[in-house]
């Protein structure tokens, strides 16, 4: 999460990037069950959140839980941190790219994504200089 995002859009982000779903992690050896729905996240030991046994938390929770942690340095490294924005920019350019190769002939005709077309016409991972577009038209 970035230092400026109020707690209300980081709930909002979380809503939006997991959506509906589940998984599955072993930590220290032991299975663990996620299930994400637009009521927020549950997260119980073994193979199902069913269970009284779930912790349940909304999407506020979470958000305050990671914005803690963050803080105390326990959610990510400085390292991943750091690459964090490079690597936002890195898939932004990743959808750009796909968008483009994607995109009908008529679409293409019609002047959709007109001003990608010079970085997104570049050979798969998209070009470097897609990047740098992105990076300098955010940051600047």
């Amino acid at each position: 999460m970035q230092p400026n995002v109020s707690m209300a859009d980081a709930a909002a982000f979380l809503r939006r990037e997991y959506r509906v779903g589940g998984a599955g992690v072993r930590v220290h050896n032991i299975d663990h069950s996620l299930w994400f729905d637009g009521n927020g996240l549950r997260i119980a030991r073994g193979h199902d959140t069913r269970t009284p046994r779930a912790a349940v938390l909304t999407y506020e929770d979470a958000a305050n839980r990671i914005s803690t942690l963050l803080k105390n340095g326990r959610y990510a490294t400085a390292a991943e941190l750091t690459d964090a924005k490079p690597n936002e920019y890195r898939e932004l350019a990743s959808e750009i790219w796909h968008t483009y190769h994607d995109m009908s002939e008529e679409a293409r005709e019609q002047g959709f994504f007109a001003q990608t077309k010079e970085f997104a016409n570049d050979v798969f991972p998209p070009a470097v200089e897609l990047k740098k577009y992105i990076h300098n038209r955010l940051v600047l």
